[in-house]
């Protein structure tokens, strides 16, 4: 049983036919977690709190100190994340920096007027008043690892995605704490360690683990001097959510704000352009055939490819009745992709009305189920009406399931452009 941790699922599974297995669960974990540990471990595997599918996604560490899950790393940053509080920094001032690639050096130092010299210590975190300057400008920062930044409340690395850094929220403890070797993890033991188990003296005061630093350290005035009140309803201001709003959320939604702002530029620019393509340039002939370039025109002609197809194979031309009611069919199911298309290329209307161009897109997609499901029952009629051989069925087999990829590629084209916030003054 020592390959299998104790008290896992994998462990009780086991423990049902091995009595030493159930032996040991009731005796319990021969190595306890430290007190608070198990707190940590609950609020980390608790869904409701941390989705599943994003608990371990954060940086594996600050500094020399292990953050393996999202709880960890919360613990760690309320000691050694960014300092936002204004008796330590500018509360004017928006912490972000973005990574710069030596082909963009040249004009980050344009941008700060710093001409051909090289930058100074103080001017490697050059730090932009939001009252001063528009959201497109950009900080310099020589630090090629986010995680390891002292000050960028949120930090850019191009080709990555953007981070959010809790800041600090204790006081008489260095913020460069995490780098520092612990003094009962010496040199030559693994280049990362436990912050609950390390040890740490600070002002003479031996603490144990991160946790204890946090407890006996917190700042006064994001706990406050009075509990919440029982009655929920009485009136009551939380003291660390007042001191987050002063201090954190003002320039988060500065970033926010210009992270929408620049969502919607590329969507503008790039993606609505790349799916309505139209005009000379858009679309090309190729052995005899001419091809669509535009996304959305390009799945239109798809679509029309697989209706004619279907035709012939259910042979609708031997009855004039039957080839109306097809054609009829298949003008619906062109029809009800190509207003679908309009929709999901609407960028103006999503911006506007975005929760109005959602229920139209849902009602759109639940009509061109509709449409797909009336193929079906006529490609199945057709195949009882001409006695279709294995061959023919399974090619309508295949047009189903390639109409169907098509509504679903129509839904992540939507996905796209209903990510689209509106940000001020666009």
């Amino acid at each position: 049983d020592k390959l299998v941790e104790p008290h896992s699922a994998h462990y009780e599974a086991d423990a049902k036919w091995n009595p030493f297995m159930a032996l040991r669960l009731q005796l319990g974990d021969p190595n306890p977690l430290a007190k608070g540990i198990a707190l940590l471990r609950t609020v980390n595997d608790a869904p409701d709190i941390i989705a599943p599918d994003t608990k371990l996604n954060s940086p594996g560490r600050i500094g020399l100190v292990k953050t393996e899950t999202m709880v960890d790393y919360l613990i760690a940053s309320m000691v050694c994340g960014p300092e936002v509080d204004p008796r330590f920094s500018n509360a004017d001032r928006i912490r972000i920096y973005r990574d710069q690639k030596m082909n963009t050096f040249s004009r980050v130092k344009d941008t700060f007027g710093l001409g051909k010299r090289p930058l100074t210590g103080d001017e490697a975190e050059v730090l932009i008043s939001v009252k001063e300057y528009s959201d497109e400008q950009l900080k310099a920062q020589r630090n090629w690892f986010p995680t390891f930044n002292p000050t960028a409340l949120v930090s850019e690395s191009i080709g990555f995605s953007a981070e959010f850094h809790p800041p600090r929220i204790v006081t008489g403890v260095p913020q460069e704490l995490c780098r520092q070797r612990a003094f009962n993890k010496s040199t030559g033991q693994e280049q990362v360690y436990d912050g609950y188990s390390a040890k740490w003296a600070v002002n003479g005061v031996t603490y144990n683990g991160l946790l204890d630093i946090v407890r006996e350290n917190v700042r006064p005035e994001l706990i406050g001097t009075q509990m919440p009140p029982e009655d929920k309803n009485q009136k009551w201001t939380d003291p660390f959510e007042t001191w987050w709003d002063a201090n954190t959320e003002k320039d988060l939604n500065q970033m926010l704000i210009r992270f929408r702002s620049e969502y919607r530029s590329i969507v503008k620019k790039k993606f609505i352009p790349a799916l309505t393509l139209r005009g000379t340039d858009a679309s090309r002939d190729y052995n005899g055939r001419n091809f669509k370039l535009g996304a959305l025109e390009s799945l239109y002609d798809e679509a029309e490819l697989y209706l004619t197809i279907a035709g012939q194979l259910g042979q609708v031309t031997k009855d004039t009745a039957l080839t109306k009611a097809y054609q009829a069919l298949q003008a619906k199911v062109l029809l009800d992709f190509k207003s679908m298309g309009g929709l999901v290329a609407d960028l103006e209307l999503i911006t506007a009305k975005g929760s109005d161009a959602r229920t139209q897109f849902e009602l759109k997609k639940t009509t061109l189920e509709k449409d797909l499901e009336a193929l079906k029952a006529f490609t199945e009629s057709r195949q009882k009406a001409i006695s279709a051989n294995a061959d023919v069925v399974k090619a309508n087999e295949q047009i189903l399931s390639n109409m169907k990829a098509l509504l679903g590629e129509m839904e992540s084209y939507w996905s796209i452009i209903r990510a689209v916030q509106v940000a001020p003054n666009l």
